[in-house]
């Protein structure tokens, strides 16, 4: 595993922990992703990688403004995901981001059915994805499963650290 991922898997598991208790990423973590990032990139080549780190950011920053703007996630995943992004830089990031959906999604199937209504699954997720897009014709009494979206960033970085240590070993 590399230092970059492993420094973004303990931002994450912070992020993750104050996230299930406290419902909220406290902007104290992401300024300190955001310097460790900036900080390692430096560490690595000098001021080039202030470059490396400014483009993660911005990379991740944006897109999850986007999502966020769609409802998507909250405004404190957003800062962990710009933070995320200039640690680990925007390919690893964007790989990060779009492993997170795909385990939001899953959760969310899970725990419908958990809670025995799995049937609800794709009226939800077509409800979202129609929010998503601006196009809400659904009635109102249709609600979305809620996920802490920094849980499943830091299942995504631990699919990504195996990813790496598979590759090295």
């Amino acid at each position: 595993m590399s230092i970059p991922v492993f420094c973004a898997l303990l931002l994450t598991a912070l992020a993750a922990g104050m996230d299930l208790r406290e419902h909220r990423i406290p902007n104290i973590l992401s300024l300190g992703g955001w310097i460790a990032g900036a900080g390692l990139w430096m560490g690595f080549r000098g001021f080039r990688g202030i470059g490396v780190w400014f483009l993660g950011s911005l990379c991740l920053g944006v897109t999850g403004i986007l999502v966020w703007r769609l409802g998507g996630i909250g405004a404190g995943d957003v800062k962990l995901l710009s933070a995320l992004g200039g640690m680990l830089s925007w390919k690893r990031g964007l790989w990060v981001f779009f492993a997170a959906l795909v385990l939001a999604v899953l959760f969310g199937a899970v725990s419908l059915w958990k809670k025995g209504q799995l049937t609800e699954f794709w009226p939800r997720l077509k409800y979202s994805l129609r929010r998503m897009t601006g196009n809400v014709i659904e009635p109102e009494h249709t609600k979305q499963t809620q996920v802490c979206f920094a849980v499943m960033l830091l299942g995504a970085v631990l699919l990504r650290a195996l990813r790496e240590w598979w590759w090295l070993h």
